[in-house]
């Protein structure tokens, strides 16, 4: 997938390329632009509830739920 940005005062676009192909495991653009505090506990609609956690395997990942090895 590709997102792009286009600001109106530059003739220039930003283009920033997203793995999607992660073998079924979700890992937000947070986390693939290592912004790895961004979202905590996983994305969240309106109401609250999570819609999708990511599974980033960034030790440190505010983003991903850390499953147990067991």
């Amino acid at each position: 997938m590709t997102a792009a940005a286009r600001r109106p005062d530059t003739p220039t676009g930003i283009v920033i390329r997203f793995d999607v192909g992660k073998a079924g495991r979700y890992v937000s653009a947070e986390c693939q632009l290592d912004a790895h505090w961004a979202c905590p506990g996983g994305i969240r609609e309106v109401s609250g509830a999570v819609v999708l956690v990511c599974l980033c395997m960034e030790p440190l990942c505010a983003c991903a739920r850390h499953l147990s090895g067991g």
